[in-house]
């Protein structure tokens, strides 16, 4: 799955700001998953260049994803890091463009 933002924050339906927020323009985030904490949904995201996470509603966690690489084996993930990062849904709808996956 993969997320994309505006390709400027003029483009956005609501006033926001990229270099604010800690997210890029016109750019695709992996969309890894989705968080409830607090009474609040997250949206899991990384950004492909492995950094310059979000920092405009986030939760910072800390949180453990295991991702299977091969039969039989696993990895760790530790959130927030290496790009991975988990943004308020409501930031998410005003940042993002639109989203898609391949079946």
């Amino acid at each position: 799955m993969a997320a994309w933002t505006y390709a400027s924050a003029a483009d956005a339906p609501t006033p926001i700001n990229y270099g604010t927020a800690g997210l890029v323009a016109w750019h695709v985030y992996s969309i890894l998953g989705w968080i409830y904490y607090q009474s609040q949904q997250y949206i899991v995201l990384r950004n492909p260049w492995g950094n310059s996470p979000g920092t405009l509603n986030v939760d910072d966690g800390p949180w453990t994803a295991i991702e299977q690489i091969a039969s039989g084996f696993t990895r760790t993930l530790h959130l927030p890091a290496n790009g991975v990062f988990a943004l308020r849904a409501d930031t998410f709808q005003q940042y993002y463009a639109g989203h898609g996956w391949v079946s």
